[in-house]
């Protein structure tokens, strides 16, 4: 409800099964990493990149420091063949993308975090 990440503490009760008492318990920690809204995580991995088109190298900027640990950027051609994979280093705030290589056309630069994509936008390549 306010938009933060955050810990849940759950605790755990055995029983045994001839009588009532409690025979062992533990407790779960629960991490909150990821925003839970679609907005929230569109805003939370927003970036721009130029310039688009491009020739050579496009910048990624990012609008904040990426924060999370499992963040990855792919590359997908417009046949959805994934071209390129690129792990994200937490605290990012911009990157640099290679394309001399790529054939000219329309790809898609996905920002996934923990495999789930986050968003995505379109760099056309000369």
């Amino acid at each position: 409800p306010n938009k933060r990440a955050g810990i849940s503490l759950y605790k755990y009760e055995i029983y045994d099964s001839n009588n009532s008492n409690v025979v062992g318990s533990f407790f779960v920690n629960f991490r909150t990493s990821l925003p839970t809204g679609l907005g929230d995580i569109k805003k939370e991995f927003a970036f721009n990149l130029f310039p688009n088109p491009v020739e050579n190298i496009s910048t990624i900027q990012f609008e904040k420091e990426l924060t999370y640990v499992d963040q990855m950027l792919e590359v997908n051609s417009i046949t959805g063949e994934s071209v390129a994979r690129m792990p994200i280093a937490i605290g990012t705030k911009a990157m640099e993308l290679d394309v001399t290589n790529y054939a000219p056309g329309i790809y898609f630069i996905n920002v996934q975090v923990g495999g789930v994509r986050a968003i995505t936008k379109k760099l056309i390549v000369r």
